[in-house]
């Protein structure tokens, strides 16, 4: 009897172990969205600040549309977990500054009452600034 009673001591926190969720599972990996700050441009054409945008999306893989003279529609998609995961963005522009703005996502666990997001939409984005910053020479 004493031998059951140990062997179920030493068990059952293993069993429970197995049962509880994931951590992964518990709690989605969110943080608040990032934002970036206006990029501030000097002494560009605003046909070189478009080129410079366009290189910097195409290079991540990006798929553009354009939607005005100055501003894109930047796509991106990752599959993952037998979903496609979506992050879309508006990229504005001008001779003066760049703006990178949240449009919508999918499968990126977004709560726009408490501005969170999946923290792989954070790293794209700010991918996303850094080689626009390259491609302008703004470091």
């Amino acid at each position: 009897m004493l031998k059951k009673i140990l062997v179920g001591i030493l068990v059952m926190p293993l069993v429970l172990l197995f049962l509880s969720p994931s951590e992964s599972e518990a709690r989605p990996r969110v943080y608040p969205i990032y934002k970036p700050d206006v990029i501030k441009v000097e002494g560009m054409s605003l046909k070189n600040v478009r080129e410079a945008v366009r290189r910097a999306l195409f290079k991540r893989r990006w798929q553009t549309k354009k939607i005005s003279s100055t501003k894109i529609r930047a796509t991106y998609t990752k599959r993952g977990r037998g979903v496609v995961h979506k992050a879309v963005v508006d990229v504005s522009f001008s001779k003066k500054s760049v703006k990178i703005k949240y449009h919508h996502s999918e499968f990126l666990n977004y709560d726009k009452a408490t501005g969170t997001i999946h923290g792989t939409y954070n790293k794209w984005i700010q991918n996303m600034e850094r080689d626009i910053r390259y491609q302008l020479g703004i470091y």
